[in-house]
C-alpha cells in the first residue's frame, strides 16, 4: 500500500477566510501582519485545472496570491504579481515560515518602488481642464481687445476728419458716433469678461 502523500493541502471546498484562520495566525505567529483576506471561493479552470485563488494583503500593501488545486494542494504562488517558489510542500508550518520570509525580505524594495510610483505621479499631474480653459479664454479675449481697440482708433480718426466738415457730413458723422458707440459697447463687454478671467 502507498504511502499517503504528505503535500500540503487547503480546503478547496470551503476556501473562505474563516477555514483560513490557522494560516493567518501562523504568519502573524511570526510577525506579518495581515489587513484582510479576498477569498471569494469561486473555482475556474486554467492550465487543465479546476483553481480556486485567495489573496492575502498585508498591512504594508503587499499581496500574496495563491492559487489552489481542486485536491487542495497549492498550484502556485505569487507576492506582488510574481511567481515565488515553495519548497517546503510537504510541510505547513515551513511553506508559511518561506511565505512570511518572502513578504518580510521584499517590504523595503516594495516601499521604495511605492515611494517612486507617487513621486512619479505627481510629477505628472496634468492641470485641470479649467486651467488650461481658462488660459484660452483670457488670450481670446486679449486678441478680440486688441482688435477691437484698433478699430476703435480708426473710427476715432473717421470721426475728427467728419467734424471738420460736420454740416456737410452730418449724417456721416452719425453713422460713426453710432458704430464707436456699438465697438465701445462690446470694448467694456469684453474688459469686464478679461477682468473676471484673469481674477479666478
Amino acid at each position: 500500500m502507498a504511502a499517503p502523500s504528505k503535500q500540503v493541502r487547503l480546503p478547496f471546498e470551503k476556501l473562505t477566510e474563516q477555514n483560513l484562520r490557522p494560516i493567518i495566525k501562523k504568519m502573524e505567529k511570526w510577525g506579518l501582519k495581515v489587513a484582510s483576506v479576498d477569498a471569494p471561493n469561486r473555482a475556474r479552470r486554467e492550465s487543465g485545472f479546476l483553481l480556486k485563488d485567495v489573496t492575502f494583503i498585508f498591512e504594508d500593501g503587499q499581496k500574496m496570491l495563491v492559487r489552489v488545486k481542486s485536491d487542495g494542494t497549492v498550484f502556485q504562488v505569487k507576492l506582488n504579481k510574481k511567481v515565488v517558489p515553495i519548497r517546503h510542500v510537504d510541510d505547513m508550518d515551513k511553506a508559511i515560515i518561506e511565505m512570511v520570509d518572502y513578504v518580510q525580505e521584499n517590504a523595503k524594495a516594495y516601499e521604495r518602488a511605492k515611494l517612486q510610483r507617487e513621486r512619479r505621479r505627481k510629477l505628472h499631474i496634468d492641470p485641470p481642464p479649467v486651467v488650461t480653459n481658462r488660459r484660452e479664454k483670457i488670450e481670446r479675449a486679449k486678441g478680440q481687445l486688441a482688435e477691437l481697440t484698433t478699430s476703435n482708433e480708426g473710427l476715432q480718426a473717421q470721426i475728427s476728419e467728419t467734424e471738420g466738415t460736420i454740416q456737410t457730413k452730418q449724417s456721416e458723422l452719425d453713422k460713426a458716433e453710432a458704430a464707436l458707440k456699438a465697438e465701445r459697447s462690446k470694448t467694456a463687454e469684453l474688459e469686464r469678461i478679461l477682468a473676471e478671467l484673469e481674477g479666478v
